[in-house]
């Protein structure tokens, strides 16, 4: 009799566990989470003048080149429209029955905002990025559109930053 109730109670235990909520499992996107703000250790005096290089750097690669178009402020540094050719973004157009691919040109401003902060400074980055509006018969430049940044951006950006923080 005592094996019988033992054997009831073992099971009643187990069942009572077994019929709680069970974990679920949620896909992840495996998509980085990329900031446009970030803290970092230095004093924002010495962080606005990295990042003053950094968009120096950035306007000298600019095709074409824009030098001496930055603004540069106590706590912030802008640049102008910055150049380039965007490696994402492309028009696709048939020539003698193939696609080709034309990449679109892209141009970017942006800003560097440091704040002073417990931890040193706080840094926010504005990016505002426009891409090239080409007419689809003629090939030919209608203007400029706006369009989302790409998160990854900003990480690119923070990662210069921190060089040129590292090399003063």
């Amino acid at each position: 009799m005592k094996k019988l109730i033992y054997c009831a109670c073992t099971l009643f235990l187990i069942f009572s566990c077994s019929s709680q909520k069970k974990a679920s499992y949620k896909t992840e996107n495996n998509r980085p989470k990329f900031s446009s703000a970030r803290s970092f250790l230095e004093p924002p005096s010495q962080i606005i003048n990295a990042a003053h290089a950094v968009l120096d750097e950035l306007t000298q690669d600019s095709d074409p080149p824009v030098p001496g178009n930055l603004r540069k402020e106590s706590n912030e540094v802008e640049s102008g429209w910055i150049y380039g050719t965007s490696e994402d973004k492309y028009l696709v157009y048939d020539f003698n029955g193939k696609p080709r691919r034309k990449p679109l040109g892209v141009r970017r401003q942006i800003t560097f905002h440091a704040v002073p902060s417990l931890s040193g400074s706080q840094v926010t980055i504005k990016l505002k990025e426009e891409v090239e509006d080409l007419d689809k018969t003629t090939g030919e430049r209608i203007g400029w559109k706006n369009v989302t940044a790409d998160a990854a951006t900003y990480d690119i950006l923070f990662k210069k930053l921190s060089e040129k923080i590292r090399e003063r």
